[in-house]
Formats: structure tokens, sequence, C-alpha cells
């Protein structure tokens, strides 16, 4: 259930007993044709019972990115640590949904889909319900002022797994949105490319953020970033 805070302006009309006595002239309401000057209409407010409703089915996925993924385990709810980089403030780079991003978030919900066919392609899809408007708006100028910094970045790894070097770079930024790629050095994946698009959109007190991690990702992030916006706030 989407719950949206709206204007209702009730225009009551009394009417006595002697209604058919009076003459039509004679009758007056006031009706407003529009908000006083001096008045702000309030923005839509959203939030869910259950934010995971809002997360894209595997058909979505699949109409959003072109390939079949499924489901990876059952959606995350809670924000997670941030990734180890150097520099530090790179980690928001690396991934736009742990503690530093989403730790106050009202509510959130994440899924990641991967390739049943054992390929290591994968995306990753979640939205954050924010107490304000202001709130969601902080988290894209955050992540946007970490982009900006981060042309290349080193992702720490925890063993066993190795460091890697990443650089970032197609840096698109509007008003309510940034898009950006980051790109693994050929040497630390064999040779073979391999890119990850991220997407990261706002409206009104949600953010949504999409990431699509293949040798062509393509522009499949900020498809599958549309699909959850649109189902977190239709009304």
């Amino acid at each position: 259930m989407i719950v949206a805070v709206v204007i209702a302006i009730v225009v009551v009309t009394r009417q006595s007993a002697t209604v058919s006595s009076i003459r039509t002239s004679e009758v007056k309401t006031a009706v407003p044709s529009s908000l006083p000057s001096n008045a702000t209409p309030a923005r839509p407010f959203y939030m869910l019972a259950d934010p995971a409703d809002a997360l894209p089915t595997a058909d979505e996925v699949k109409t959003a990115t072109l390939m079949e993924l499924t489901p990876n385990g059952t959606p995350r709810t809670t924000s997670g640590p941030d990734h180890p980089t150097n520099p530090p403030a790179c980690s928001l780079a690396a991934s736009s949904t742990t503690q530093t991003m989403w730790g106050g978030a009202s509510q959130l919900a994440g899924q990641q889909f991967t390739d049943p066919h054992g390929s290591s392609t994968m995306a990753w899809a979640g939205l954050a319900f924010w107490s304000t408007n202001e709130a969601a708006q902080a988290s894209l100028d955050r992540l946007a002022a970490a982009v900006a910094g981060c042309g290349a970045f080193t992702l720490l790894g925890v063993a066993p797994n190795p460091d890697t070097k990443w650089t970032t770079s197609d840096i698109r930024r509007g008003d309510q949105r940034i898009g950006f790629t980051t790109t693994l050095a050929a040497e630390d994946n064999g040779g073979t490319p391999w890119k990850c698009v991220q997407d990261y959109h706002v409206e009104d007190n949600v953010s949504v953020t999409a990431r699509m991690c293949s040798p062509n990702p393509s522009g499949a992030a900020a498809a599958l970033s549309d699909v959850v916006m649109g189902k977190a706030t239709k009304h």
C-alpha cells in the first residue's frame, strides 16, 4: 500500500429546509478557483508496507537487460558495510547501498540477479524510502561528490580475494539522477573486459539504484532503475 500525501479542498454547502423558496439569484457559493498565492502544494510522500514489493521480477529484469537473470537469494532489507577502498571515499563508487549511503533510510530493499547459465554477469536493483525529500536528495549529492573524486581506485579484497583496480568514467549527472561506469583493470580479470554501469535516481522521498555488470552492460542499469521507480511511486 502506497501512502501519498495530498491536499484536499472540501467545499461544504449548507441547505436550509426552505431551499425551494430561495430565489436562485440569492444562492452564493464561494469555491476557490485555486490555492491561495502564498500556499505551497504538498509534495508526494511514498512508503510501502513491504519495500520489496517494488523490486523487479525476473521477467521485468529480462525486459530491461535483455538477459535471462534470476534472483540470487532473498531480498536484502538492511544496508551492508561500506566496501574498503583506497582512497576510502571511493567506497560509494563501488556500491551505493551501503551504510554510508542508506544507513539513515526509513525503509530499503535490494535484490541481486545472476545468470543461471553460469556466467559472471549480474544485476542489482534496490530502493530506499526516506523520511523527507531532502534526505533522499542528500543521498544523491553524497554519491555524486564521491564519484566525481574517484577517477581511479582500488577495491581492497578480503582473503582469499585479491585487491582489484578500477576506473570511473562516463559520469552523467542530472538534477535528480546520476549514472556512471566503473571498469575493472584488464590485468585483474585475465584480460577480459568487465564493466559495471550504475544508475542512481531520486524522486520525492524515494531513491532507486541499479547496477549491471558484464563485458558490455550498455544502458541496462537505467532501464532497470526506471522499472523500480515506477513501481515505488505507483498510485
